[in-house]
């Protein structure tokens, strides 16, 4: 398994669904992973990368959890949404962090 750190740069409408545009280092092939916050809880599913011509115009795109929790619901499979707000996590809390 492979863990990366990012942040969430956009959210944006595509048609029905929302997309999560973020920085965390997706690798080719891992589509289908998840987008996780600080407590581990999926966000959303990553979905495809967009690559300029220049490693800094890299941007990667997660389907919103709401959304894939919808697709799941509609296919006969059934998910229980977390009810509760992210605490600290190593020093991290609700997008702030904690000194050293």
């Amino acid at each position: 398994m492979t863990v990366t750190q990012g942040a969430v740069m956009a959210m944006r409408a595509a048609g029905p669904a929302s997309v999560i545009i973020h920085s965390a280092s997706v690798s080719p092939g891992n589509s289908g992973g998840p987008l996780a916050d600080v407590c581990g809880r999926a966000v959303g599913v990553n979905t495809f990368i967009r690559a300029g011509e220049e490693a800094a115009e890299k941007l990667n795109a997660a389907l919103g959890a709401a959304d894939a929790i919808r697709f799941l619901a509609e296919n006969g499979v059934a998910v229980t949404p977390a009810d509760t707000a992210c605490e600290a996590l190593h020093g991290i809390a609700r997008g702030t962090e904690a000194g050293p």
